[in-house]
């Protein structure tokens, strides 16, 4: 059986990450980035690697091109349940921002002002992962994620009730 944290190096480098931009030039540091929040071990790991991710990809709620193939990345990440809940609430984080956001002004003008929507439906091909995050794992991020992706509301509310019930 394939190791679960070999599929987000599957999904990392099938991306041309140098010639995809991040706010200031190629998108070349994001896979380091991306690597050293999956294997942090630390508070001062995940915040470090975080940041290097969030002010590149997403800033202050504007994606730039690299914002699909990390949501991809992000997305397959989530497989692997061994992640510390640290490391996974980091994750969480950046799918939020990323799935919430929208194309940076100088993205709409080459042509790509449905980033958002893009990230939203890359993150909506792993669905079921969010969901077993919100019943098994870091509720409050999933739901955040969630309930920006979600296109059928009422599944939230079910299992709102399901659980209110058990």
């Amino acid at each position: 059986m394939m190791n679960a944290e070999l599929l987000a190096e599957m999904e990392l480098v099938r991306h041309p990450w140098s010639s995809l931009r991040v706010i200031q030039g190629a998108a070349e540091a994001i896979p380091t980035a991306l690597r050293s929040l999956f294997s942090a071990r630390s508070p001062s790991e995940i915040q470090t690697a975080y940041w290097r991710i969030e002010n590149q990809v997403v800033v202050q709620g504007q994606l730039f091109e690299s914002a699909v193939a990390t949501t991809q990345v992000l997305m397959a990440s989530l497989v692997d349940a061994k992640r510390p809940m640290p490391v996974r609430i980091g994750i969480l984080e950046l799918l939020f921002q990323l799935t919430s956001g929208e194309s940076h002004q100088s993205e709409v003008d080459r042509g790509n002002g449905n980033l958002g929507e893009q990230c939203r439906a890359a993150a909506r091909e792993g669905l079921w992962l969010l969901y077993r995050e919100l019943v098994e794992g870091e509720a409050a991020a999933a739901r955040e994620v969630l309930e920006v992706i979600e296109r059928t509301p009422d599944r939230l509310v079910m299992l709102d009730k399901l659980a209110t019930e058990a």
